[in-house]
């Protein structure tokens, strides 16, 4: 009957996604695998599990240490990620900040209140 083609969706069956991943994945290494001997490319690749267990496939084995060293010469596509990535970390950092701050004045007055409050209250008891 041949392959049949499938539609691509979350697989809901625990059991089944368990399968269907641990395949697949055996899958994409095969092919990375392939395309490291054929074209002499250096690969890696890592996957997590539904579960969360960390898969890797590395052509060389060194490549992760190189790319995390710095050693690496990244081109312009990972720059233009790593920057972009780098933006979006500031523009939430940048709005935590603003929140903290906020936050800050917010206690502050509060402690205000609760000084104004108990100055009443003292004020009250003794007429």
């Amino acid at each position: 009957m041949g392959r049949q083609k499938i539609e691509i969706k979350r697989i809901e069956k625990e059991d089944a996604r368990q399968v269907t991943f641990s395949k697949r994945r055996g899958g994409v290494f095969k092919k990375a695998h392939e395309l490291s001997t054929l074209c002499g490319a250096e690969i890696a690749i890592i996957v997590f599990s539904p579960a969360g267990k960390p898969f890797s496939f590395t052509h060389p084995h060194n490549i992760i240490d190189r790319y995390l060293s710095g050693n690496s010469h990244p081109t312009p596509l990972v720059t233009a990620h790593r920057e972009a990535k780098i933006r979006e970390l500031n523009r939430e950092y940048t709005k935590h900040l603003a929140g903290v701050h906020e936050l800050e004045q917010l206690s502050d007055a509060i402690d205000n209140l609760k000084s104004k409050v108990a100055d009443r209250a003292d004020e009250l008891l003794l007429t």
